[in-house]
């Protein structure tokens, strides 16, 4: 309701006649249900304000109270009055609608989400009511509901501007880039407004269409001006091309206007890190986690960029807060864990496991996890014990079958540690030459003992079949020797590399040990393999530009 309705609503208000004594309840019940049912908010509002003189202290008085001086109140008074209507009446399904308003605005959604759905269960299931619900849902981040209860909502008013735009952000949200491209256009052949552009110009960017996307946020930025969201979303369109220079003008002029806009300072860190600036990208991280303390990415972000100042302490040490203050994030721990353990520090990464698991959410994944850690630590008794819990919840899983095999063998248990290694060996070639080149010299998964143990494993199964260890070939046949050459040692065993992403290696390094031959054998860069940061099986190494 705009300013000039309310306060001509408040007027008619005050203006009502008190006359209690002439309505019933009955009465009172199908005066307010005609101002529900009315689309001139001129009537309601008179309707409202005659229930609200005539009962003040009924359930429809009160309902009518609060919707007259809605945005004159704070939001708990707002609550508070349709409560107590409620209470008298339990029936009125507008009232929970109306209090749902109230609760979005003090962003506690999950209650706006249950008062959306009791007012469409009692009948007010219009695409208004639709739609109110699916934004809670998606705010949620339940966006399968949110996307179904905004297509009902199209489908009873298919003029909802909002609806159409709120649906794309889902699709957006997904990467269903056409998706949200049709409903961002749907939205504005029914209303121009700045956000549905800039939401398609973020789709445009989705799909690598950048002359698209420019022209979009241009459009918007004729309607509401450098708005720094606007100029955030140009910034990481400009980190997708990449064009690094153009991102952080873009993310320095919304910090111009707005020096706390945390999204602005991670676009910004960002542009920094992948101008290998780490600096400057580790000001901007700290300054958008001071800006937004839940903002889960941002330390991982800072934590990858100690990493590559080779600060793999104060990497542990931003996961730790981290962690401490998003307990719930699976991904800050787990990234924990591997910083733990690339670091050395075997104590912190089980210490952070056993956390996990008294916790008593503990999935058979969080076992193996510290069973592996244990492992590395050589404590055997606890690793097998671990990796027998997560046996049980997982009986199949070949990992945790050849870890065990490992404990076994770590304890001295050379019979039982065959036997339990074998029964995968034997099954799964695909499984056992990946152990192969998992014990390779110069792999790059970190864990100094565990390779040690695969490797001494690898020894006691293949002596026992009859079979060979493949050892990196050697160069050259001796002279004289009627063996053929044997082939070029592969890229993984002359260098261990670490990666970044969708970037090239930050650097390479010989390996340790690297066989005989290394110097024929130039490195290529693996565009498969997966994005991760820290150092990998390497000690010591020479950076190589």
């Amino acid at each position: 309701m705009n300013i000039k309705l309310a306060a001509a609503v408040l007027a008619l208000f005050l203006a009502a006649p008190c006359t209690a004594a002439g309505y019933t309840n009955s009465e009172l019940k199908k005066m307010f249900q005609r101002s529900v049912d009315t689309e001139d908010q001129q009537e309601r509002g008179r309707l409202r304000a005659a229930i609200a003189k005539a009962a003040p202290d009924s359930a429809y008085g009160l309902a009518s109270r609060a919707y007259l001086l809605y945005g004159r109140m704070t939001p708990q008074e707002t609550i508070a009055i349709y409560s107590k209507a409620l209470e008298l009446d339990p029936t009125i399904a507008v009232a929970y609608h109306n209090r749902a308003n109230a609760y979005g605005d003090l962003k506690q959604h999950a209650l706006a989400e249950q008062d959306y759905a009791k007012a469409i269960s009692l009948g007010f299931n219009t695409g208004m009511a639709y739609s109110s619900l699916a934004n809670a849902q998606y705010t949620l981040g339940r966006d399968e509901e949110a996307a179904k209860n905004f297509t009902k909502a199209l489908k009873l008013d298919p003029k909802q501007h909002f609806a159409y735009n709120n649906r794309g952000a889902i699709y957006l949200r997904r990467g269903e880039y056409d998706k949200a491209i049709t409903d961002f256009t749907a939205a504005l052949k029914l209303a121009q407004f700045a956000m549905a552009y800039m939401n398609r110009g973020d789709a445009w960017a989705g799909k690598k269409d950048f002359q698209k996307a420019l022209a979009d946020y241009s459009t918007a930025e004729e309607m509401i001006g450098p708005e720094p969201d606007l100029l955030t979303r140009r910034g990481k369109m400009y980190l997708k091309i990449p064009d690094y220079f153009k991102a952080k003008l873009e993310f320095n002029r919304a910090l111009a206007a707005e020096p706390g806009h945390a999204v602005a300072l991670h676009g910004l860190g960002n542009a920094c890190y992948y101008q290998k600036n780490y600096d400057c990208a580790e000001d901007a991280y700290k300054r958008a986690i001071a800006a937004a303390p839940d903002a889960g990415d941002a330390y991982v972000a800072l934590a990858t960029t100690y990493q590559f100042k080779k600060r793999l302490d104060l990497s542990e040490e931003i996961l730790k807060k981290a962690v401490a203050r998003l307990p719930g994030r699976k991904d800050l721990r787990d990234k924990l864990l591997a910083v733990q353990v690339w670091n050395g520090n075997t104590k912190g990464a089980e210490a952070s496991q056993t956390e996990v698991i008294a916790s008593g959410k503990a999935a058979p994944q969080d076992y193996f996890t510290r069973g592996e850690t244990r492992l590395e630590a050589k404590d055997y008794k606890g690793a097998e014990a671990d990796l027998k819990q997560a046996l049980k919840g997982n009986p199949g899983s070949v990992d945790a079958t050849v870890l065990l095999s490992l404990a076994f063998l770590g304890s001295g248990r050379r019979s039982e540690a065959l036997e339990l290694f074998s029964s995968v060996a034997d099954t799964d070639p695909a499984a056992l030459k990946e152990l192969r080149k998992d014990a390779a010299v110069g792999h790059e998964k970190p864990g100094g003992n565990l390779r040690a143990l695969t490797r001494k494993m690898l020894k006691v199964y293949d002596a026992a079949s009859g079979g060979e260890a493949q050892a990196a070939p050697a160069v050259t046949a001796g002279r004289g020797s009627s063996a053929r050459p044997s082939a070029a040692p592969s890229q993984d065993s002359c260098y261990c590399v670490h990666y970044t992403g969708g970037m090239p290696p930050y650097f390479l390094a010989k390996a340790p040990g690297a066989p005989a031959g290394c110097k024929s054998v130039k490195f290529k860069p693996d565009p498969a393999k997966p994005g991760v940061s820290g150092l990998r099986n390497c000690e010591e190494f020479q950076e190589e530009e």
